[in-house]
């Protein structure tokens, strides 16, 4: 199991409302996860350029392939700008071939007072809306 604890880039104004972004899915093979962590090394970099972004999450278990990235935004705009630019948007292209199946996406609002977001939760709120 892969785990990254919640990992803040900015501090959070807890009387705030946030843009919060999920990315659930499977890879074809647990071997996929050396290069997803390859180029999630330059999604991180262009992360701490990124402005609007608040912080992320994320959990990959090796031998069920299943991962979840959990990040916060402060609003729809930079979340957009952010995945649609840079070594992201290349991620998300270079990617495909690895994924079993489809990425499930989800985006929602969240208190600040609810951030850092919990993977467990995250996972709960979503579980009844797709198989995982």
């Amino acid at each position: 199991m892969v785990k990254i604890k919640w990992t803040p880039h900015k501090e959070v104004d807890p009387q705030r409302e946030y843009t919060a972004f999920s990315q659930i899915g499977e890879v074809k093979s647990s071997l996929s996860l050396f290069s997803w962590s390859t180029r999630g090394k330059k999604v991180q970099e262009q992360l701490k350029t990124t402005k609007g972004f608040i912080g992320y999450t994320m959990d990959f278990g090796f031998w069920s392939k299943k991962g979840i990235i959990v990040g916060v935004f402060e609003d729809d705009k930079s979340l957009m700008d952010f995945a649609h630019s840079g070594q992201h948007a290349n991620c998300m292209q270079t990617s495909k071939a690895d994924v079993k199946g489809k990425m499930n996406c989800y985006r929602w609002k969240i208190k600040g007072t609810e951030i850092p977001p919990k993977i467990e939760e995250v996972l709960a709120k979503f579980q009844s809306k797709d198989e995982l």
